[in-house]
């Protein structure tokens, strides 16, 4: 119910003026559900801090595009795959939900987690690299961990074969991924699985 905007998670004085507002907000609606309602409720828990939706995402050797998403791009250097809607938000209207959208599965690319201009470095999660659309759908956990597990992975063979993470045989990156569980083709989307679209 709530949402913060105009902050930024990457300033720690914006960020700290976010925390304050998000619990004003939370109080308010506590406050609503208890005069309408429902006055026996109480609040039991609350997180230990903000909810970050976006922050800094990298550039890199690939930029993950809306069209990508939206047309359930495939990759030849494919580490996961992302099946969650988009879950764009309004930047600038609280109470406002912005655009939802289903997507077919579709591929992330290896080149998606390299920082471009730096060797070396891999990212996993959120701050891939990618438009503001497609990370409003790939910012979603489940794709999040099969990022982290695809750089894991690459960084592992890397270390065996004392090579640079653009050095590596992306097709064996892949098969070694599918062997410890990741599918990458005839996938349903979430949203067809019978759970909610709503993530």
């Amino acid at each position: 119910m709530g949402k913060i905007i105009h902050h930024d998670s990457t300033d720690s004085d914006s960020l700290t003026e976010a925390e304050v507002l998000a619990r004003r907000q939370l109080m308010s609606c506590v406050y609503y559900v208890q005069t309408h309602d429902c006055p026996t409720y109480t609040l039991a828990a609350s997180p230990t801090q903000v909810g970050v939706r976006e922050g800094r995402r990298i550039i890199g050797d690939y930029i993950l595009t809306e069209e990508d998403i939206t047309r359930g791009r495939k990759f030849k250097d494919a580490v996961a795959v992302g099946t969650s809607q988009i879950d764009f938000h309004d930047l600038d209207r609280l109470g406002v939900v912005g655009r939802r959208e289903k997507v077919p599965p579709y591929h992330i690319p290896y080149r998606s987690l390299l920082v471009k201009g730096v060797n070396n470095m891999l990212t996993a999660g959120k701050c891939i690299s990618g438009d503001q659309v497609a990370q409003s759908s790939y910012r979603m956990i489940p794709t999040c961990a099969a990022t982290g597990q695809a750089a894991g992975t690459a960084a592992a063979i890397c270390v065996e074969q004392n090579i640079g993470l653009r050095k590596i045989d992306t097709a064996l990156l892949k098969a070694t991924l599918e062997k410890n569980g990741i599918e990458f083709d005839n996938l349903v989307p979430f949203y067809q699985k019978g759970g909610s679209d709503l993530m």
